[in-house]
């Protein structure tokens, strides 16, 4: 004859505690802060590869530029001139817009690139430009308080310093 049992089996009460944390988790302030924050996070990351995309065909275009010029600070605006004709950047508001002056080349792109901030800079030698210095950086504002996500600083070099270096 079998004696009944007076307790619970362990794998009961493994289950019992897992229940009894997710439950708890449902109802902490934490929990609901990180299931705001998925979305948030999902957005920065597309942003940053909305802005990887942009410099890459920005690298091309002033990897092929014989000059570059830049308006003044106040504005964000960069004309590069090549072999294929002028290509001008501009960056305003929450957008990065590339235009070619030629129309025999490749149609205008827009890149939209929210709460990103940019500057760009010249590197010159002997006068000439020899390569463009751009920082970028996301800035967003998460329980009062301003944090900063993917902080870079790229440097393309000018197609003249590349002929230079090849030489």
């Amino acid at each position: 004859m079998r004696r009944s049992r007076k307790g619970y089996a362990l794998n009961e009460i493994l289950l019992l505690i897992s229940l009894f944390v997710l439950i708890m988790a449902f109802h902490s302030r934490l929990f609901f802060q990180l299931m705001k924050e998925i979305p948030v996070m999902i957005r920065v990351s597309e942003t940053q590869t909305s802005t990887e995309a942009m410099l890459q065909t920005l690298r091309q275009d002033v990897e092929h530029a014989r000059r570059i010029h830049l308006s003044p600070p106040p504005e964000k605006q960069m004309t590069l001139e090549g072999p294929n004709g002028r290509i001008a950047y501009s960056f305003c508001g929450e957008q990065m817009r590339r235009e070619p002056q030629d129309p025999n080349q490749s149609a205008s792109s827009v890149w939209s690139l929210p709460n990103v901030q940019m500057e760009w800079s010249i590197v010159s030698e002997n006068g000439l430009p020899a390569a463009l210095e751009i920082h970028t950086r996301q800035m967003r504002t998460a329980l009062g308080r301003r944090h900063l996500y993917f902080r870079q600083v790229h440097l393309f070099f000018a197609g003249l310093q590349l002929e230079r270096c090849r030489q």
